[in-house]
């Protein structure tokens, strides 16, 4: 089974980031955002205007940086308590969002191989 990996990638041009993503590694990509966030019964939208936007957009400070290595980590809820890891499954099953549902069962192969 494919593993589900989640992560920020910020970008200017998401076409190119995609691209590279793509050939570099052969990654799928998903942009989050409206499409994720609408199906939500309360969607985040953002909710900065006028001069408190313009404020903190002053604040960021943009730099590149030449990536020469990356180190994944598969990361599943392996660090919450066995008894909280039923729950979260449960709640990802139940989600319509296929990423969610791959998730729960990923999840549900970890806590059977520990037992």
């Amino acid at each position: 089974m494919n593993s589900v990996v989640h992560f920020e990638m910020p970008y200017d041009d998401r076409g190119r980031i995609a691209r590279f993503y793509d050939q570099a590694f052969g990654w799928q990509t998903q942009a989050l955002g409206e499409d994720i966030e609408s199906p939500m019964s309360s969607p985040w939208k953002p909710k900065l205007t006028g001069e408190r936007r313009s404020k903190l957009l002053n604040m960021i400070a943009g730099f590149e940086i030449e990536i020469t290595h990356i180190q994944g980590k598969f990361k599943l809820s392996q660090n919450r308590p066995l008894e909280d890891q039923p729950q979260v499954i449960e709640k990802l099953s139940q989600s319509n969002n296929q990423t969610d549902t791959a998730v729960a069962k990923l999840m549900s192969g970890v806590i059977h191989d520990k037992s």
